[in-house]
């Protein structure tokens, strides 16, 4: 399954996106209140083995199982 990823070239981890201010993780990316597309062209979709934010990646796992 692929999921909404962000990678941060600052930390150089890559979240999963949870909505348009947060990811997964509980970590706020985007403080402005305008979505610019330029922010759409950075979220890309990648498989559960290619995120490398621990935070992320266990939320999506416990939300798998419970399903």
């Amino acid at each position: 399954m692929f999921y909404p990823t962000f990678y941060c070239n600052v930390t150089k981890i890559r979240h999963v996106v949870k909505d348009r201010y947060c990811y997964e993780c509980g970590q706020r990316f985007n403080l402005n209140y305008d979505l610019k597309k330029k922010d759409l062209k950075n979220i890309t979709f990648k498989q559960l083995e290619e995120i490398t934010c621990t935070k992320c990646k266990s939320v999506l796992i416990n939300t798998i199982q419970k399903h």
